[in-house]
This record gives C-alpha cells, structure tokens and sequence, in this order.
C-alpha cells in the first residue's frame, strides 16, 4: 500500500531561464509548513537543479529543430509522511540525463551530481512524448544518497546505469 499523499501540487512555466528562480520560489511556498527549514531548502536546491536541467535541454532541442518556442517544462511535488517527490516534465525526448565525472576546474554539470547526492533515489523516463525526470528527498530517517533500482514497470529507472526503456 502506498503511502497517503499530505500536499501536493503542480506548476507549468515557459522553458526560459527566469523560470528557474520562479520554480524555487513556487516550492518554497508550497513546501513552507510541511516539514523542516532544511528538508525546505534541499527540495529547493534539487528543483533549481532540475529545472535548470530541463530549461537547458528544451532551448537545445528548440534550437536543433529550428523551432524558436522551446515550450513548457512542468513541476509536480508530491508530499508523504516519508518522501518529498520531485519531477520535472519536458519535449525534449532526445537529451535523457547522464550522470558523469567532471573536471574541477569545469563550471558548471555538477547537477546530477547534486542530486544523486541529496536524494533517496531518482531516474527519469520517457512518457506520451515528454521526459520526466524525478527524484525522491526522505523526509524521516531515510538515508540520502542510497542507489535503489527504479519503478520497474512504469520505466522509471535510477540513472546508476539507467536506460531509455523505449
């Protein structure tokens, strides 16, 4: 049985950069009196990284495809009694997350990176012609970090060797 939903909620910005700043803002308010100043501010941090994310990879995929609208990214937050859960939708199918080593000295695509690190566990799946990537922040005694394998059947899958189940 899955745990009961306490609050969750759903926003749509256009994929440009100022979208970024009103994702955090948007989470902040709508996380405000669930839970810690701390579980506040991590779910704050991953959904900058993950719109960040899917701002970036819709511009490319506007700009490849000669398009100039690079359209709509989608925030979703669902909250239990033991799990915050972050996803962020956008059209651009071609560009699936990676995580990888980087240099040092290189300044920026550290994100997943960010992620990986805060989370209990996270993937990404390709879905009636969007890509969705999520990642769940523990809101009680959960360890952060832990690789666990995705959903299985829905396709979701931990990006720790995650593939395009299509």
């Amino acid at each position: 049985m899955s745990d009961p939903e306490l609050l969750s909620g759903r926003i749509e910005f256009g994929a440009a950069p100022a979208a970024v700043r009103c994702a955090r803002r948007w989470t902040a308010a709508l996380l405000a009196a669930s839970g810690p100043g701390d579980l506040v501010d991590a779910a704050v941090l991953l959904v900058s990284e993950l719109v960040t994310n899917a701002v970036r990879a819709s511009c490319a995929a506007a700009r490849a495809s000669g398009c100039p609208d690079p359209g709509r990214i989608a925030l979703a937050i669902v909250v239990t009694s033991d799990t915050v859960r972050i996803e962020v939708s956008d059209h651009s199918r071609g560009s699936v997350p990676t995580l990888a080593d980087h240099a040092v000295d290189r300044e920026g695509g550290r994100g997943l990176q960010v992620i990986s690190t805060l989370s209990k566990r996270w993937g990404w799946r390709l879905a009636a012609g969007e890509k969705v990537v999520w990642c769940e922040l523990p809101t009680g005694d959960s360890t952060p970090g832990a690789v666990v394998p995705g959903e299985g059947p829905t396709g979701d899958f931990s990006l720790a060797g995650g593939e395009d189940p299509a």
